[in-house]
């Protein structure tokens, strides 16, 4: 939370804060210091934890919130800044902005990305179309299963099933029943790592 601050100090400088804070979450993972600072530590895992019990929910309801409207990146940005760093109520210290930012900073969905409708069926079409690539699908869980050394090797191939497939929607069951052997994978991982 002590680089938020000092990015909270870097934004609220700038000209253009909403741009910086744009920036800043954008490029996050791209951004390079020019030179050794020393963050001075400010916050101690007690205060983290009361800014948490203070302020988590609300942070969460107001990216929530910013998140369901899929808006432009730059309408997403601006909404949130504001949301957060003019005056809320909610947030009424600089402190309780500055955890706001670094859970913001911390969430998988930043960046943001608006995204275009995707597909959508019911589930009996999606049982239909299931039925219809069985073969495929099940090519699909051998290669996950597999012992391939890359991941390249694994995508490659299930970019040629999906090249296999007939229609969109196809391609989209088959990927999202590749997500669900995924999803399988990694939690028969954890299980048997755990043991």
């Amino acid at each position: 939370m002590d680089i938020a601050a000092a990015v909270y100090k870097e934004i609220r400088s700038e000209k253009d804060p909403v741009h910086a804070f744009q920036y800043f979450l954008q490029n996050t993972d791209d951004i390079v210091s020019v030179e050794e600072q020393e963050i001075p530590q400010r916050y101690t895992a007690v205060e983290i934890q009361k800014r948490k019990n203070h302020c988590a929910s609300c942070v969460m309801g107001i990216l929530n919130s910013a998140l369901s409207r899929n808006v432009s990146e730059d309408d997403f940005y601006e909404l949130l800044w504001h949301s957060i760093a003019d005056h809320n109520p909610l947030l009424p210290e600089e402190d309780d902005v500055i955890y706001a930012i670094y859970m913001i900073w911390q969430d998988g969905r930043i960046p943001y990305f608006q995204l275009e409708e995707g597909i959508k069926m019911t589930n009996e079409r999606f049982v239909e179309i299931t039925r219809k690539n069985k073969t495929l699908i099940k090519k699909v869980n051998f290669i996950i299963k597999s012992s391939l050394e890359q991941r390249t090797e694994v995508s490659g191939l299930l970019l040629k099933i999906l090249s296999d497939c007939e229609t969109q929607e196809d391609r989209a069951v088959v990927l999202a029943q590749a997500f669900a052997r995924l999803e399988q994978k990694t939690i028969s991982q954890v299980f048997a790592s755990m043991q």
